[in-house]
């Protein structure tokens, strides 16, 4: 299953970054030997992770990562791979609109957060320390022990029983 996703999600379309460095330099170059070999994805999940994949490399690699940037992105994606030839998606209306909310999730912009008020900083300042608990660990003289591991999750099913048959067997 993963070789065909591997084979697949690249379908035969042009490595176009390749491509276009052979064409600066010779305006007659072939694109045939600039193709992925494929097969074009065989199932909707193969053509799904065409899709998102082609759509990520593209916002990671623009420097406008703007709602707008991202809608042009997904759309033009999904457009040049179905013009390609490369997929044929009934669904492409939720499909876009996904990648699209997937992409903003992933680049959204963080506001850089104020400074604390002064009223804050007061107030931090005035606020008690937390009693602080001497230890083996802290350096103490190891009387006050430090509380015990806490267990661990999921809870150890070691020591119990296996599970019997069911009662109506």
């Amino acid at each position: 299953m993963r070789a065909r996703f591997i084979s697949e999600h690249h379908g035969t379309r042009l490595m176009t970054y390749f491509y276009r460095r052979a064409a600066a330099l010779d305006v007659d170059a072939d694109a045939e030997p600039f193709r992925y070999p494929g097969p074009r994805p065989q199932s909707r999940e193969t053509a799904l992770v065409m899709l998102a994949d082609g759509c990520e490399a593209t916002a990671r690699a623009s420097p406008d990562r703007s709602d707008e940037r991202l809608r042009a992105i997904v759309e033009g994606t999904l457009r040049e791979r179905l013009e390609e030839g490369q997929c044929d998606l009934r669904d492409l209306r939720v499909v876009a609109g996904t990648f699209i909310d997937t992409l903003h999730a992933a680049f959204h912009q963080r506001v850089e957060y104020p400074q604390p008020t002064a009223r804050e900083r007061a107030a931090r300042a005035a606020t008690p320390a937390p009693a602080q608990r001497r230890s083996r660990f802290a350096g103490g003289d190891g009387e006050d022990e430090a509380a015990p591991a806490p267990e661990p999750w999921p809870p150890s099913r070691r020591g119990t029983p296996p599970a019997g048959p069911p009662d109506d067997a």
